[in-house]
């Protein structure tokens, strides 16, 4: 029995689209990798800002607690603020500043860069991931 040419001249023409979906496939699983990552990246960062804003909001300033009210010692707050973010989870680039804006509560900024080998391929050599948090001291 004879082949036709036809079909021999279609022999191997599935196979750079099967080498094609394997690579848009493996491309597809570095993406999701790189978003778990990411996503890993600002749930810390949030647990940082939230640790090292409950840690501010825990100086108290004595001497207006004993005339009735309750106020955080700005400077106290900001240092341990900082010092709990840096213990919480250390890790090197992050950056974290914390203010008082109001006499009860201390805010607390926490950013850190993210850098990837899949976003080169698209140019984007570093994204900045960041978590705010603020906390008042409270009973409890």
């Amino acid at each position: 029995m004879r082949r036709s040419c036809r079909a021999r001249d279609e022999a191997g023409t599935a196979l750079p689209a099967v080498i094609g979906l394997m690579m848009i496939g493996l491309l597809l699983v570095g993406l999701v990798f790189e978003l778990a990552r990411w996503g890993s990246l600002w749930r810390e960062t949030a647990f940082v800002a939230e640790a090292a804003a409950e840690a501010g909001a825990a100086t108290i300033d004595l001497a207006t607690l004993r005339s009735g009210t309750v106020a955080l010692s700005p400077d106290l707050a900001i240092a341990a603020a900082v010092t709990a973010g840096n213990e919480a989870r250390p890790r090197p680039n992050r950056v974290i500043t914390a203010a008082v804006p109001a006499p009860d509560i201390v805010c607390v900024d926490v950013s850190q860069e993210y850098s990837s080998a899949l976003l080169n391929l698209f140019g984007a050599t570093s994204v900045q991931v960041s978590a705010t948090a603020c906390a008042s001291p409270a009973r409890g």
